[in-house]
């Protein structure tokens, strides 16, 4: 919506129904005064808002100002300041008549699979079980549909002179393979054997379309399907999107109903062009975000982290012992952060930063190290329902002073993080290639940090009932150690990812069972020292 001028009142009604709609809260319980972060919204949620007030308004909205006027009220007013920006604030639909570039995250993933010499496993096998009376019929019109409504899933990957590019294949028919294990002395075993070779199996990066599903028939009422994907055709938000569209569309389809779905504006290939055209269009507001990053990472880079490991030799060829540890935050605890996150003017994901690292230097005595965390690039509504890999990846420093409050943390990360929000268009690959002389710090990525909606139950099926096979198959972790927040209907869940190769598990335990303790200590007392014991901790283990 564009206008000449809007009103304040006009916008602050607007964003009072975009916070019922994102909280699902009775509009009179939204205070406009108080700060966005203690109304409960997130860094994604305020992300998303920035977007979509852009739109709404017609003026460009930097990201900064909902940091700057951190309320409906005040924020309001200064929008209604602002002169319409016109055209330009949305990404553009593309002609379809050439390959398409790359967006730089696919291309890091790329790269990194073509010199990884243990080999590519960025891929997923994602598995259901399905019991109750299946349509296999409407289940695989069903898929066809999600598949025609996203090109990513039939978009194959090669060089073409020099160049990587992306080629979109035309819809047609997946044709679900169905094995039929009814007439075997035991089909849950050979379902589980089938999944093991599905699970192992690799895609071949050049030509190949990087998506598969298989179904096996254990009985007339028991099915198991696979869905089987390289990490450069989602992230998390993706398949939550396509476990949402897929149940929908089933949930017609079965009924003999048509798809209820609206087209989707916007592809992953729309995403690729318009991310490298606007940054290379707008050079001010590349070099302003890459001047921040290099203040951010000014001076001698930190050490390696020094948790506790067993190094042991490992032939190349042999992948990572990838594995993880999950709890759950018990609903108590979740109520403490959440009001925490009120007083501090933080996000939840601010919190669970924090304690993350008052652990890390806790157990290391560590002040100065870096802490990876992939980041949503989904600020336009357009692209909110795409499906593909709209990530980009951020490293902060962390610079503690000596036994730190957790009220200081938490200050820093919340600053950081709000600042690193403003900067974060700028790709984690062209702040590398900028830094040269330290970029072999920048790539030794050894922690991670990241949010992501719990997927456990977003798969439904009319008529079904639908439970997760197994233990969830997962992509080797790019760094040694990875803390993943997931947020679902039932609360949050903690899940501690490692090489077993190079940690030990009764350690990472440990470490886990630490951070509960850590999150409970800054609930109970804010200011609280947080003291190293890292003389302790290998006695302790």
């Amino acid at each position: 919506m564009e206008t000449e001028s809007m009103n304040a009142d006009l916008i602050e009604e607007w964003m009072v129904a975009k916070v019922v709609e994102s909280l699902e809260i009775p509009a009179e319980e939204v205070d406009r005064s108080l700060p966005f972060t203690s109304l409960g919204l997130d860094s994604l949620t305020l992300l998303e808002l920035t977007g979509d007030l852009a739109e709404f308004t017609g003026c460009e909205i930097p990201v900064a100002m909902v940091w700057e006027f951190p309320n409906i009220n005040s924020l309001a007013e200064q929008l209604s300041l602002l002169s319409p920006a016109g055209s330009g604030i949305t990404e553009p639909v593309v002609m379809r008549d050439r390959p398409f570039p790359l967006s730089y995250a696919q291309e890091r993933i790329w790269r990194h699979a073509c010199h990884d010499e243990r080999g590519d496993s960025n891929s997923i096998c994602e598995q259901w079980i399905l019991r109750g009376s299946l349509d296999v019929g409407a289940l695989n019109r069903s898929l066809d549909e999600v598949i025609r409504r996203h090109e990513i899933l039939r978009t194959s990957f090669t060089v073409e002179n020099g160049q990587l590019v992306q080629v979109i294949r035309p819809a047609k028919s997946v044709n679900i393979p169905v094995v039929d294990l009814s007439k075997d002395a035991d089909p849950e075993a050979t379902a589980v054997r089938l999944l093991r070779e599905e699970d192992d199996g690799v895609f071949v990066l050049d030509g190949d379309i990087l998506f598969r599903v298989r179904l096996f028939k254990l009985s007339e009422k028991e099915h198991r399907i696979l869905f089987t994907l390289h990490h450069m055709l989602y992230d998390a938000t993706s398949l939550e999107i396509f476990y949402s569209e897929l149940s929908s569309i089933y949930a017609a389809l079965s009924q003999g109903a048509e798809s209820p779905l609206v087209e989707q504006p916007l592809q992953s290939a729309d995403f690729a062009v318009w991310q490298r055209e606007h940054l290379q269009a707008d050079g001010a507001h590349y070099q302003k975000m890459l001047a921040w990053w290099k203040h951010h990472w000014s001076g001698s880079m930190p050490s390696r982290l020094k948790l506790p490991c067993r190094w042991r030799s490992k032939p190349k060829q042999v992948k990572a012992e990838e594995s993880y540890l999950i709890s759950s935050v018990p609903a108590e605890l979740l109520a403490g952060i959440q009001a925490l996150a009120v007083q501090t003017s933080a996000t939840q994901f601010m919190l669970f930063y924090a304690a993350f690292e008052a652990l890390l230097y806790q157990v290391s005595g560590q002040r100065d190290m870096m802490i990876g965390s992939y980041v949503s690039d989904r600020p336009r509504s357009a692209a909110r329902q795409a499906i593909g890999y709209y990530i980009n990846l951020i490293v902060l420093r962390t610079e503690l002073s000596e036994r730190p409050t957790f009220s200081e943390i938490v200050r820093q990360v919340r600053e950081k993080l709000q600042q690193a929000s403003i900067h974060q268009e700028l790709p984690y690959e062209e702040l590398v290639e900028a830094m040269k002389q330290e970029d072999r710090a920048l790539t030794r990525l050894e922690v991670i940090f990241q949010q992501i909606p719990d997927l456990d139950e977003c798969l439904t099926l009319a008529g079904m009932e639908v439970s997760r096979w197994r233990e969830r198959s997962q992509i080797r972790m790019p760094s040694g150690l990875t803390m993943v927040i997931m947020e679902g209907a039932e609360g949050v869940k903690v899940r501690l990812h490692f090489d077993a190769g190079r940690y030990q598990p009764s350690k990472m335990g440990i470490l886990m069972s630490q951070y509960t303790s850590v999150l409970e200590r800054m609930v109970a007392d804010p200011e609280g020292r947080v003291t190293p014991v890292r003389k302790r901790w290998f006695g302790i283990f």
